[in-house]
């Protein structure tokens, strides 16, 4: 079976995982493609007891991508949607200088072998309105290195990254379009009439 995969990268509380379920919903509202949607990866993690943000240590890194490549491999659907990719977690490391060399190496190589499944990766950048603004894990400051280095790594592995901006229900149009074309293998006659 035909299968496209989409990831969304971005800082926390952008919007990847509104962006992510918005455009699940119109996938499985607009066509008959078995949709899958990764997401809640973070929440695992963290209820496995790792810290997250900038209190991650090398092991929350471990866990994140030992759980990135876990729910990678038994996605089964045509269309797979998920919240985040390796590349976030890579950015992750290098603001905070968590590895050493070999687990750096060893990283890289497992992004870019979770990268090789992925047809698109859609980048939500921070914007102006969460400049200012922290979580309960990260101040604004560390958002907006992390927000930096994103393009920075994905340009470093050769990744093409499409940015998706705007307001909430245009950032879902918008890549929904971007999936369509790019899917198109498997939307081919699988797109349901527009309603009269």
């Amino acid at each position: 079976m035909p299968r496209f995969r989409v990831a969304i990268t971005g800082a926390q509380g952008v919007g990847k995982t509104t962006l992510a379920r918005d455009l699940f919903a119109i996938c499985h509202d607009r066509t008959r493609i078995s949709c899958e949607l990764l997401q809640g990866i973070g929440q695992r993690v963290k209820g496995a007891g790792y810290p997250l943000g900038q209190a991650a240590t090398s092991d929350t890194i471990y866990a994140f991508a030992a759980e990135h490549l876990r729910r990678e491999r038994t996605c089964q659907s045509e269309l797979v949607i998920q919240d985040r990719c390796m590349i976030d977690l890579l950015a992750y490391v290098q603001v905070l200088g968590l590895l050493e060399e070999p687990a750096l190496r060893m990283l890289k190589e497992a992004t870019l072998f979770s990268l090789a499944a992925i047809d698109l990766i859609l980048y939500v950048p921070m914007f102006e309105a969460l400049r200012s603004a922290g979580t309960g894990v990260e101040t604004p400051e560390f958002r907006a290195k992390i927000d930096a280095v994103i393009p920075e790594v994905a340009r470093e592995l050769g990744a093409q990254i499409t940015t998706v901006e705007g307001e909430l229900a245009e950032r879902a149009a918008n890549a929904f379009n971007k999936v369509s074309k790019l899917g198109h293998g498997i939307f081919e006659s699988k797109v349901n009439p527009p309603f009269e």
